[in-house]
C-alpha cells in the first residue's frame, strides 16, 4: 500500500461516522469542519470528491430555506460518501492518486473504434458529408450556386 493511501485511510477512518435520523453534527459549524477536513482527503477518486463537494454546497441552500429534512438527507450522503472512500482504499489500496487517469493497456491489439479500419472509414464519410453540407450552405448564404 502507498504511504499517501494509508495516511489517507486513517485520516477518512477519523472521519467516519454513522447515518442516523439526526444529524451527528452538533451544529452547522461542526458539519462544515468535518467537511472541511473530508473534501481534500477525497482527491484520490474524483467521482466522490465532486459529489461530496455538491452535497456541502447544497448544505447552504437547505439552510437558507430551513429544509432540515433535506439538510439531514445531505449529511447522510456526505457521511455515505466518506464511509465509501474509506471501502474503496481498504479494498483497493492501490487507488489512483489525486485524480490520474487510469493508464490505458499498452496491448496494440485494442485500439478505439475510432482507431480500427472500419471507424477511420466511417469518420472520412462522415467528415466528407459535414463538410459537403456546410459547403452548400454558405454557398446559399452568399448567393453562390454550384
Amino acid at each position: 500500500m502507498k504511504s499517501m493511501d494509508s495516511a489517507t485511510l486513517t485520516e477518512l477512518r477519523k472521519l467516519q461516522r454513522s447515518r442516523s435520523e439526526s444529524s451527528p453534527f452538533a451544529s452547522a459549524v461542526d458539519f462544515d469542519a468535518w467537511a472541511d477536513k473530508a473534501l481534500p482527503l477525497l482527491a484520490f477518486e474524483p467521482r466522490l470528491q465532486n459529489e461530496f463537494k455538491n452535497l456541502v454546497l447544497s448544505m447552504g441552500t437547505c439552510r437558507a430555506f430551513k429544509a432540515h429534512q433535506q439538510e439531514t438527507e445531505n449529511i447522510n450522503s456526505a457521511i455515505g460518501l466518506v464511509n465509501q472512500a474509506v471501502s474503496l482504499l481498504e479494498i483497493n489500496p492501490k487507488s489512483n492518486t489525486a485524480g490520474q487517469p487510469a493508464e490505458r493497456p499498452s496491448n496494440p491489439e485494442i485500439q478505439q473504434w475510432h482507431q480500427k479500419p472500419l471507424g477511420s472509414t466511417w469518420l472520412t464519410i462522415v467528415g466528407g458529408v459535414l463538410t459537403a453540407l456546410a459547403v452548400s450552405v454558405i454557398g446559399k448564404v452568399l448567393g453562390i450556386e454550384f
